[in-house]
């Protein structure tokens, strides 16, 4: 049989059209959330290895040619920067990759039909595409750019004369390198393509050329990344580096990553009523796929015996290209991590353009079924991927729509004041990210929308939330929350099961719980005595209170309940009785999400035995602030073990406080140590003499404030310095850490618990001795 090498311009036009057409969903894709994070200053990303050692944490991202293709498409972005420039970069990438691909195939298994289809089913194929839609990911697609080229370049050589096959290789050396330092998975690159030159030599003695190419390429390739991070070791993302006996073991979960890329099945429950095809047969989609594959495979090696030596040769290429995705594969529901499998789709695509090729020509009518089930898949598969990327796209769009018209009714409504938005995010996200607190902060910030006055502080639970207000002065600041999916106080209706994914989606999305409302302005109001309640002289927003005071007859014994209504819900408060000859009482407001973000405070409503104090009732927005004297923001100390107690903490007592609040009894230092493994909060009460203008804590014995196991008991506390010898030094001293940042705040309370001042958060930093 004739040889035929090379493809056709008919071929390059139908891989060019099926990449683009079946991809071009891509460009209606919003930026993403590692976008956010990364693409607005590519430049800045060339020295992140210095604040990764700043903050103690081992580097491990080194991805040259990807920040550089962000920076050139910076030159044709405009501000604030769209997605469509980035998205049609990353698209003509891929349509490169699949005619490089389809040449590759075309001229050196001489089979132009071959690399036409191979270039096709890679053109179509949806499985990995996140490592084209997600900006951020384009790392796997460009080292398995530099892979298919540099191969191509390698093989081209041995067809060149001595010089010609030199600047081959050179360049093929030179783009194995790139993908190396392009990302650490790329380690594989260089060795799929030498098992490729190595299987296709005439002789292994004709090799060693090659061999010392690969050398060099992979050589300088670790070098660079050992100058560049200060490490040897190769990491993907944060997960330490397996051996090579841990790496054949992941193995089989790196083949069932490739299986769902192949045939993708996005199962998480929010995807309900959006499965594959395929899917409803009961079967994993992906054993469809080894199927379907698999019988194209073994036909093509039973009947198309001189294409069975090209064939075998990309399913041994496909081995290691499979364990980058076996290291990452944590049998995910969804296809989060399929772009790792971006390489490995390639061999596979290459294989399967030979197999389908060869059964064309030897039973035309059995390369006509194969080709037939191929093509239900792969554009089937396309539809799944393009329909759940369009649902997360949905969801990112509405957020961002919700914070624009959030913005813009600021800007018209009150022009020049502030805007403080809270947002309960929890871990698991929107649209199957990580962390949205980062892409709400980072989505409204220049250079990706214009400036405004848009405050954004985002937490993973009403907790936390709720810690972090009783922090803040809310009182000259509009301020609104978005409402949290999945805090019972507000959504405790979980997603019905058997509802399609839209509906599900929808319950998850951010709502606001509360329009904008102005902050407390002016005097305090005056709640007036009105029967058995305290009417407001005016509504007052419920985020604005911090405290109240409450006149009473001096001796008088003041017993009893306060319940603060708002709009059909109301709210108990305990009261504060200093006793004595003490004329004020005063509590804290509740510090509940749906009662700071809640409607107006409109009554006090008395529920005490007998008759309410005959008295007015007036608001503060917030607890008297103690100032700190020492230690200073960001003092350093050194943790001795054999100190038996610790830095003296001194506080001034607001003038709020003396005379009429002497009814102080106790003060509560509260510290929280940030160690490598966890956060432990701590604290210790002391009790407080009411004359001294200046208080001063010195911490001897330490209490256990929430779950801190090992370390202290909870009933009677433990030792200072046993809290240094058995928690602080074993991490520092090991060299771990190179100092233990503890945050530090002083609350001062009633007799009866409640609070009547505090500090704001103050941070201060250990270091072994």
């Amino acid at each position: 049989m004739r040889e035929e090498r090379g493809l056709t311009r008919r071929g390059v036009f139908a891989i060019a059209v099926c990449a683009i057409v079946s991809q071009a969903w891509i460009l209606t894709l919003p930026f993403q959330l590692d976008d956010f994070l990364l693409v607005a200053d590519p430049w800045a990303l060339f020295g992140h290895v210095e604040e990764y050692r700043d903050a103690d944490i081992p580097p491990f991202m080194m991805r040259v040619p990807m920040w550089l293709a962000w920076a050139f498409v910076h030159l044709f972005a405009t501000e604030p920067l769209s997605p469509v420039p980035f998205h049609v970069f990353g698209l003509v990438l891929h349509t490169t990759v699949a005619l490089l691909l389809a040449r590759l195939v075309a001229r050196h298994a001489r089979m132009p039909l071959a690399g036409a289809l191979a270039g096709c089913f890679f053109g179509v194929a949806a499985g990995a595409m996140q490592a084209v839609s997600w900006t951020a990911a384009w790392s796997s697609l460009l080292y398995t750019l530099f892979g298919v080229l540099g191969l191509g370049l390698m093989l081209d050589a041995r067809d060149a004369k001595s010089r010609g096959a030199w600047i081959r290789r050179s360049l093929g050396a030179l783009c194995f390198y790139l993908a190396i330092i392009t990302k650490a998975p790329a380690i594989v690159v260089p060795v799929a393509a030498f098992v490729v030159v190595a299987l296709t030599a005439r002789a292994w003695k004709r090799i060693a050329a090659e061999t010392l190419v690969f050398a060099v390429a992979v050589g300088a390739g670790l070098v660079s990344r050992t100058l560049f991070l200060g490490t040897r070791h190769l990491r993907y993302e944060e997960k330490v580096t397996p051996s090579v006996g841990e790496a054949f073991a992941m193995l089989p979960g790196g083949f069932q990553a490739f299986g769902q890329a192949l045939y993708p099945w996005n199962r998480d429950p929010l995807f309900l009523g959006e499965e594959p095809l395929f899917a409803l047969l009961g079967w994993p989609p992906w054993w469809i796929a080894a199927l379907v594959c698999g019988g194209v495979v073994a036909l093509a090696l039973g009947f198309a015996r001189p294409w069975r030596k090209p064939l075998a040769v990309c399913l041994l290429a496909l081995g290691p290209c499979i364990l980058p995705p076996a290291v990452l594969y944590d049998g995910s529901v969804t296809n989060v991590f399929s772009r790792t499998a971006y390489l490995p789709m390639a061999a596979a695509m290459a294989g399967l353009g030979i197999a389908c090729a060869a059964l064309l020509r030897e039973r035309l009518w059995l390369g006509a079924v194969g080709l037939g089930f191929l093509a239900v898949f792969l554009i089937d598969g396309n539809r799944h991927v393009a329909h759940t990327e369009r649902l997360h796209g949905d969801e990112l769009r509405a957020i961002r729509a919700l914070l624009d018209g959030l913005a813009n009714e600021q800007e018209r409504e009150r022009p020049g004041r502030e805007l403080l938005l809270f947002a309960i995010v929890p871990d698991a996200g929107f649209a199957g990210m990580p962390s949205m607190g980062p892409y709400l902060a980072r989505s409204h910030a220049p250079p990706f929308t214009e400036e405004r006055r848009l405050e954004i502080r985002t937490f993973v639970d009403a907790q936390q939330m709720r810690a972090a207000i009783a922090e803040l002065d809310l009182t000259d600041r509009d301020v609104c929350f978005l409402g949290p999916e999945l805090d019972a106080d507000w959504n405790p209706v979980p997603p019905e099961d058997g509802t399609s994914g839209q509906a599900n989606r929808a319950r998850r999305l951010p709502r606001l719980a509360a329009p904008i409302r102005p902050a407390l302005q002016g005097p305090p109001p005056v709640f007036a005595l009105q029967g058995d309640a305290w009417v407001a002289s005016s509504p007052v927003p419920a985020h604005a209170l911090g405290a109240f005071e409450l006149d009473v007859e001096s001796g008088a014994a003041v017993k009893g309940t306060f319940r603060v209504e708002q709009d059909g819900r109301s709210w108990p408060l305990a009261l504060s009785d200093p006793g004595g000859d003490e004329r004020r009482v005063g509590v804290e407001f509740p510090r509940a999400l749906p009662f700071r973000f809640g409607a107006p405070v409109e009554r006090i409503v008395w529920e005490g035995a007998g008759q309410p104090p005959a008295a007015e009732l007036r608001v503060r927005a917030s607890l008297p602030e103690l100032t700190a004297v020492a230690p200073r923001e960001g003092e350093t100390f050194v943790a001795d073990p054999e100190a038996t107690e610790g830095p003296a903490f001194r506080l001034r007592r607001p003038d709020a406080l003396r005379g009429g609040w002497r009814g102080t009894a106790f003060a509560r230092l509260e510290l929280v140590f940030t160690l490598k493994a966890q956060s432990v909060t701590l604290y210790s009460d002391f009790p407080v003499a009411p004359e001294l203008g200046v208080i001063e804590l010195v911490p001897h014995f330490v209490h256990l404030l929430g779950d801190a196991p090992t370390l202290v008991d909870p009933a009677s506390g433990a030792p200072w310095n046993q809290l240094v010898r058995d928690r602080i030094l074993p991490v520092l001293a090991g060299g771990e850490l190179t100092s233990a940042t503890f945050a530090w705040r002083v609350t001062l309370h009633h007799e009866g618990g409640a609070p009547a001042a505090r500090s704001r958060t103050r941070t201060a930093r250990y270091v072994p001795r």
